[in-house]
């Protein structure tokens, strides 16, 4: 028997009672449930009441006023005070009914500085869309700071080593270890640029090196019955665990990266020859065997309730807003599965380490395992040298006064 759909929300007055219909169309576009729906409209209902008695109209509901609206939900209670709000403020900032959140815009010369910046990255460089976007964002970062500082007619002509090595300093006051060398990579990149225009004088050499003692330690993989308690968390008689199955044997014998799993398409596969053409980083690509087990259990999602659609991304969300999982959404089904089979959290990248063990525990070379990786350069391979034990051991010397 259909499940009972909640009754309809009250009529929807005040300022958004001209968009509660096309609210309504939007969501259930997007593949939410009727029951999701009619939460949703009792929550538009709520939401021009609350700006009707605090004399506001639309153009008001700015994110401070969405937090005082939140703030007033929850102080109030209710059932349905979990419902999230997001889903329709994104359609009315999308129709311009509302305005969007407030960001700092570059002007002036920075913006320009930016926009050549940006054209070098991509014509010049041939760097993959997210190395872009975490550029420019340090490259602003920088810029902006320098701006606040000496002000845009002396940003260039004030630029030296002092100033490289300051905000290098201020980052490592309020980052972590990883987001610093991001600014490192990112300043560098710029700097280079600034010099390569004449901007600027040559400064690269002035950005401290963060501490990074390559190699200092083992890579960490998991255990074969690990890897099968992941494996067997997922529940086959949902179509979200068929699909997380799939994940994880895509990543656990095949090595792929995060990035990759979620850029598959359903395109990407030649399942007459049994091979997948993988999105690399950038604009490379690698055309692989696919394993009998992996296709068999792609086989088993895609026919086993994925949505019927022939192209575009293979692997799709369960739940609405419909659409294709972020690289995010990927990680999140590798942690959800460690959290079943009782395993301390990981995230995808340890599954590529298992390939690799597992391949050089094979007999294969570490050119080999740079291959099944698509690794770009040998020392990226070479930290699995320490992982064979067996042959390191065929290395070993004795201690100096002991017996061989």
């Amino acid at each position: 028997m259909a499940s009972r759909i909640r009754k309809a929300p009250e009529r929807v007055d005040g300022p958004l009672w001209t968009h509660a219909a096309d609210i309504v169309a939007d969501l259930a576009a997007q593949g939410y449930a009727q029951n999701t729906i009619h939460s949703h409209l009792w929550l538009v209902a709520r939401l021009s009441r609350w700006l009707s008695k605090e004399g506001l109209v639309l153009a008001d509901l700015t994110p401070a006023a969405l937090t005082r609206f939140e703030r007033y939900r929850w102080e109030r209670g209710g059932k349905r005070r979990k419902v999230s709000v997001a889903p329709v403020v994104r359609y009315l900032r999308r129709v311009g009914a509302i305005p969007a959140p407030s960001e700092p815009v570059a002007s002036g010369l920075v913006a320009e500085l930016l926009d050549r910046y940006r054209q070098h990255l991509v014509v010049e460089r041939g760097a993959a869309r997210t190395t872009v976007v975490k550029y420019e964002h340090g490259a602003r970062l920088f810029l902006g700071r320098r701006v606040a500082v000496v002000g845009e007619a002396a940003l260039l002509d004030t630029l030296d080593a002092a100033a490289v090595i300051e905000f290098i300093q201020q980052e490592c006051r309020s980052c972590g270890v990883g987001a610093v060398r991001n600014r490192v990579r990112a300043l560098r990149s710029l700097l280079r640029f600034l010099h390569q225009e004449g901007l600027a004088r040559p400064l690269v050499d002035a950005v401290p090196t963060v501490a990074n003692w390559r190699g200092a330690q083992l890579p960490r993989g998991l255990e074969p019955e690990e890897v099968e308690r992941l494996v067997a968390s997922c529940n086959v008689t949902t179509v979200a665990g068929r699909r997380d199955r799939a994940i994880i044997t895509l990543l656990a014998r095949m090595g792929l990266r995060a990035g990759e799993v979620a850029a598959l398409e359903l395109g990407h596969f030649d399942w007459s020859r049994g091979e997948v053409t993988v999105p690399g980083k950038g604009p490379r690509q690698a055309r692989l065997p696919l394993p009998v087990d992996v296709g068999e259990t792609l086989a088993t999602y895609i026919l086993g309730g994925r949505p019927k659609v022939t192209t575009g991304p293979l692997f799709l969300r369960v739940q609405a807003p419909d659409g294709s999982l972020s690289v995010q959404s990927v990680k999140e089904v590798v942690r959800r599965a460690c959290r079943r089979a009782g395993i301390p959290s990981v995230g995808p990248h340890r599954l590529r380490h298992v390939v690799a063990s597992r391949t050089l525990a094979a007999g294969a070379s570490l050119t080999e395992v740079g291959q099944v990786l698509r690794h770009s350069h040998q020392s990226t391979t070479a930290i699995y040298a320490k992982v064979d034990r067996t042959r390191l051991r065929e290395l070993a010397q004795p201690w100096p006064g002991e017996p061989a």
